[in-house]
């Protein structure tokens, strides 16, 4: 084959033998010449792929021969590796291929790894304690409560003696004396368990002071309310201090302060003689936060505490309601702020875009946003669910000691 295809490019450069071959003296015509460039590209490009197949198997026998060895190497080192006492490395060569494989295998858990720690997980970041916070929130409650007390010792005198004012819902039920009293009662319930949720979590300093910023905040727009809009009583049986206008005296509107806080804001003790704090409802707005504190702070998994205190609150301001404690705008109203404001405190607190400054963020209208953002600046969200025994660490891990000492022994 070799030798017809030398003999016939022989032929064509004018040498005599070859087949198809022309006299020195002879010119060849246009289509012979092409006629014979066609034959020698057709003879050139077999030859090529003949090449190229015979180098094809070629590469295959000797793939197919080295991993023939190489697995023939890999049971003689696994071989040797079971009957040899100490553990050795097995050493085999290492296709390119494979080491890519390995390189990007690699690559792509490091990068998995560096961002599992970037992001991390919520429960893992350290809360500070920052008690120095907390008090400044407990100043903040106390003086609000104080504004509160002072607005309803001015404005008892100012409360008018007229009938009560027209009330859709009230006009529409029965009234209850003894409503009043059972409201008091699931207050002071739905309160307890709310207390109780947040001694037991770890994070209580946090706690207490998102709470107690946001009573606060409330019990001065509660001052507000009251002192602009005077409202008569709307239960005519409801007994009020007689009123002292004309003998009005800083030391009288101490005394009444001192006996409204003594009584802790409830009538059921008698302390609560004085009239006018009907915009909006202080016993609507405790038994709502009471109730948002415990469903936020308490395991996911208690939900039937979740409904309970639903229902004791809901319970709560319907008595409220029949005993005629407070007209139905007050209840809606407090309702409505304490509830956008919880809410809106926690969006800035779990949310770094909205401690940020800038177009992007409209909380920044809120006078509270600045303290807000200093409040929580530091702690994470959300706040890890995580609870333990509100006594001191000493105690506590003597306790434990003890505990386990009985059960060791029992």
């Amino acid at each position: 084959m070799g030798e017809t295809r030398m003999g016939e490019v022989e032929g064509v450069s004018g040498h005599p033998g070859g087949s198809g071959g022309y006299s020195r003296g002879h010119r060849s015509t246009p289509s012979q010449e092409s006629n014979t460039l066609s034959q020698v590209s057709c003879t050139t490009d077999i030859s090529l792929v003949d090449e190229l197949e015979d180098t094809e198997e070629s590469l295959k026998e000797e793939e197919e021969g080295r991993t023939s060895k190489s697995k023939i190497t890999r049971e003689e080192d696994d071989n040797r590796a079971t009957t040899s006492t100490v553990d050795q490395p097995v050493s085999r060569t290492v296709s390119p291929l494979e080491r890519l494989k390995a390189y990007r295998s690699e690559s792509t858990l490091s990068r998995g790894k560096s961002l599992a720690l970037d992001l991390g997980e919520p429960g893992d970041e350290k809360v500070p304690l920052e008690l120095g916070k907390t008090l400044l929130a407990l100043i903040w409650l106390v003086s609000g409560f104080f504004a509160t007390t002072l607005s309803l010792a001015l404005t008892h005198d100012r409360v008018p003696d007229s009938p009560p004012l027209p009330d859709i819902l009230l006009d529409s039920v029965q009234y209850q004396e003894w409503g009043l009293m059972g409201s008091e009662l699931l207050l002071m319930l739905c309160v307890a368990s709310a207390f109780v949720i947040v001694v037991a979590h770890t994070h209580r300093s946090v706690i207490l002071r998102r709470i107690w910023l946001v009573l606060g905040l409330l019990y001065y727009f509660r001052a507000i309310t009251m002192t602009i809009t005077v409202l008569p009583r709307p239960d005519p049986n409801y007994l009020c201090q007689p009123k002292t206008s004309e003998n009005l005296t800083v030391i009288t509107v101490l005394q009444r302060v001192g006996t409204i806080v003594s009584g802790g804001g409830l009538s059921m003790n008698g302390r609560h003689v004085f009239c006018g704090d009907y915009i909006f409802s202080g016993h609507t707005m405790t038994l709502v936060l009471a109730h948002l504190v415990t469903v936020r702070y308490s395991p996911p998994s208690w939900r039937p505490l979740h409904w309970l205190s639903l229902v004791a609150a809901a319970t709560g301001v319907a008595l409220l309601l029949l005993s005629r404690g407070h007209y139905s705008i007050d209840v809606l109203l407090a309702y409505y702020v304490t509830t956008r404001l919880w809410h809106l405190y926690h969006a800035v607190a779990c949310n770094k875009t909205m401690r940020e400054e800038g177009e992007h963020n409209p909380l920044t209208g809120f006078f509270w946003w600045p303290v807000v953002r200093f409040m929580e600046r530091r702690v994470p969200c959300p706040l890890p669910r995580e609870y333990t025994i509100p006594l001191p660490k000493v105690l506590r891990e003597q306790l434990t000691r003890l505990f386990k000492e009985r059960r060791r022994s029992s």
